[in-house]
């Protein structure tokens, strides 16, 4: 009787939580803004531009932060995600700058007999930093290859951080801009490599 009675009491309870009439928090998706970037001399015929990799956390659409006094603990925000993981952002957002640039005549996502350069990237860091202020840190390692033979050219990582304001919308726009700041870098060290 007095499990009974228990049982009844904690249905009770549950009920009651379940019409508190508090709404469940709305969620929130962002995605990166459009691409500023100038048109460039074109520099290859054909870029092969392999799938950007990621790994643990990096693989999921919640967005990432790390708090200033804590810098080894990488959490993630509940009710905020991208549009998709971080990963096919990166990936879509550099292939969108090597067409817009012109750096490239074809920007292709599979090996061919007639590229003349390979590049892939792995994500390291793709987080919001909070504390004192906010920012954003970006940590991609990319290497990129000369095809016709198939010779490691360039093994570098490229990493920048930018203040994101108060909002996520703000943090997706930081983003947006550091990937581009991370591109132009890109596209110097490939400037260089036609050069030779």
């Amino acid at each position: 009787m007095r499990l009974l009675i228990l049982i009844l009491f904690l249905l009770m309870a549950l009920q009651a939580c379940s019409f508190s009439g508090s709404p469940p928090p709305e969620e929130h998706f962002y995605r990166l803004p459009d691409l500023q970037a100038e048109k460039t001399e074109q520099l290859f015929d054909t870029i092969y531009l392999k799938t950007v990799m990621a790994e643990g956390l990096y693989n999921e659409r919640a967005i990432l932060y790390v708090k200033d006094d804590s810098p080894l603990e990488v959490r993630r925000y509940h009710y905020h995600h991208w549009l998709s993981a971080p990963a096919k952002l990166i990936q879509q957002q550099f292939k969108t700058y090597l067409e817009v640039t012109g750096m490239g005549r074809q920007i292709v996502d599979q090996r061919m007999q007639t590229q003349n350069l390979e590049i892939s990237m792995h994500i390291r860091n793709f987080e919001r930093l909070t504390g004192q202020s906010n920012r954003v840190r970006v940590t991609l390692d990319a290497d990129i290859y000369l095809a016709d033979p198939l010779m490691p050219a360039v093994s570098k990582t490229y990493q920048l951080e930018s203040s994101a304001g108060s909002s996520m919308h703000d943090t997706a726009e930081a983003f947006g801009q550091v990937l581009t700041g991370i591109f132009n870098q890109i596209s110097v060290d490939l400037s260089a490599l036609k050069k030779h």
